[in-house]
């Protein structure tokens, strides 16, 4: 595990790699690197405007993918952003082949993410502190079936589209709390219908 470092930013990964390029988009102010997608996300602020870089074919300490398959999964999520476009769909700037990365810049978004496992460690040290998931079960019934409604009508645009999501988790989603505003913000794990059911070695699996 090598510490890594963007202005006054740390971050873990498995190797070094100098990140001062994504300084095109101001300063970091925020990161998660623990993630299973092998992808870093930062986020990057310049004056008034902010950015998420979410930037793939980096060694994460948690990477349940290679680095040659997180760039491949993130190109395939690209085309569906193109493919879905949603209110409630987070806003893709542009995308591009950084040497060995992949990097998909987008809006910056104050949501929180209702499966922020980066922070369990935080909200176990401080119990005072509520997490998104706590902020949310405390909504009113009205709000949350509002988010149904919403989460529908995303799901009605993807089937429209000829697409299926898969697997659907709280990892997907982000809340903005003062609107009440759901926000989809990964679609690795929508695919194009028709799909070709088989059986593996360890189980069922599913193939294009």
């Amino acid at each position: 595990m090598i510490i890594n470092k963007l202005d006054s930013i740390e971050f873990k990964l498995n190797e070094w790699h100098d990140f001062t390029w994504l300084k095109r988009y101001g300063t970091a102010f925020w990161v998660v690197d623990e993630t299973g997608s092998g992808c870093i996300c930062i986020g990057m602020e310049n004056g008034d405007k902010k950015y998420f870089c979410k930037i793939a074919g980096v060694n994460t300490i948690e990477a349940e993918v290679s680095p040659k398959e997180s760039i491949k999964l993130l190109k395939e999520s690209v085309n569906l952003y193109f493919n879905l476009r949603h209110p409630n769909l987070v806003k893709m700037i542009e995308d591009y082949d950084y040497n060995q990365f992949y990097v998909v810049v987008f809006e910056w978004t104050e949501g929180e993410c209702l499966f922020d496992h980066w922070n369990f460690e935080k909200y176990q040290r401080d119990t005072t502190i509520k997490s998104p998931k706590e902020k949310f079960k405390q909504l009113s019934v009205s709000k949350k079936l509002s988010t149904i409604d919403v989460l529908f009508s995303f799901l009605q645009n993807v089937n429209e589209k000829g697409m299926l999501l898969l697997i659907f988790t709280t990892e997907v989603l982000y809340t903005i709390f003062q609107q009440i505003k759901p926000l989809f913000v990964t679609l690795i794990y929508f695919e194009k219908l028709p799909l070709l059911m088989i059986e593996e070695a360890n189980g069922l699996g599913l193939n294009v």
